[in-house]
């Protein structure tokens, strides 16, 4: 470890902590994290996207390195998959049988596709967040129409189900009612979903990198700006947010730095990581 570094990994959420709503990587953000590369520090992403969409903001960003994808559902590095944490088809079908009486869109992430029962509205989410320099990710999006269709296309390989809906009461609804299947996370990670997986979440895979690389988690930095980045901030010893972070992810975090519009991601590297942990 080089002497008076405080960190040996630094992982990033995307979007609203590296870059706002433009998604484009500052010139003083892009710095930083070659700046730390350079000083040997591994630098990686934690987000919601699946590999392809992530791969793409990784590019510009100028890292190369393993990621932890689908909100920290497994890691993907230069064509492999690793830590890899599905739902059981059991679960999968507790899930989709109720949700397809309050008829609402939903779609399950699985590594090499994403299932739907509404193609208009999760296809519309769907391309809006999983993107790359085609203009469409190449993971497929395919329709089915109810569980008893979905659930055996995704079998043992479900690592994600998004409930997409505009109305704050529906969400409301479909958060409490998905509560009631064991051995899954309920949570929300946009302003318009719902979303379940298995337990653990981003903090998970902060383990899982950690482990990969060889690095001990009281040396790693996590930044993020939203509730789905708690436990992210929670598995490391240097916990970081954005100015603009929810409360919750705040009162989580042992640092603020500037706003995702002002570079607190190079602020953070430079006066965190980099200078001892001291700021």
């Amino acid at each position: 470890m080089a002497k008076g570094r405080a960190a040996d990994l630094i992982v990033l959420d995307l979007d609203n902590t590296l870059f706002d709503e433009g998604r484009i990587v500052s010139p003083g953000n892009r710095a930083a994290i070659q700046k730390a590369q350079d000083a040997g520090v591994a630098v990686s992403i934690c987000t919601a996207r699946m590999h392809p969409a992530a791969l793409f903001e990784a590019a510009k960003a100028g890292i190369d390195a393993p990621l932890a994808v689908c909100n920290g559902g497994y890691i993907y590095h230069r064509g492999k998959i690793s830590h890899k944490r599905c739902m059981s088809a059991g679960q999968m079908e507790a899930l989709c049988n109720i949700l397809d009486p309050l008829n609402v869109p939903y779609y399950v992430s699985t590594v090499e596709s994403a299932v739907t029962n509404d193609y208009t509205v999760c296809g519309a989410y769907y391309t809006y967040w999983h993107v790359d320099d085609t203009g469409f990710d190449a993971l497929p999006l395919v329709t089915y129409k109810t569980a008893r269709r979905i659930v055996p296309a995704v079998g043992g390989e479900g690592l994600r189900l998004t409930v997409i809906s505009e109305d704050p009461e529906v969400l409301r609804l479909v958060d409490g009612k998905l509560r009631a299947v064991e051995g899954v996370d309920v949570f929300s990670s946009w302003c318009n979903n719902v979303e379940v997986m298995v337990p653990g979440g981003k903090g998970a895979a902060i383990a899982s990198l950690c482990d990969l690389l060889g690095t001990d988690p009281s040396r790693a930095m996590a930044i993020g700006d939203s509730n789905s980045d708690i436990s992210m901030l929670q598995a490391v010893g240097y916990p970081v947010a954005v100015e603009n972070a929810t409360d919750a992810l705040t009162a989580a975090a042992r640092y603020v730095v500037p706003d995702c519009r002002s570079d607190g991601v190079a602020y953070a590297i430079e006066n965190i990581a980099l200078a001892g942990g001291d700021a």
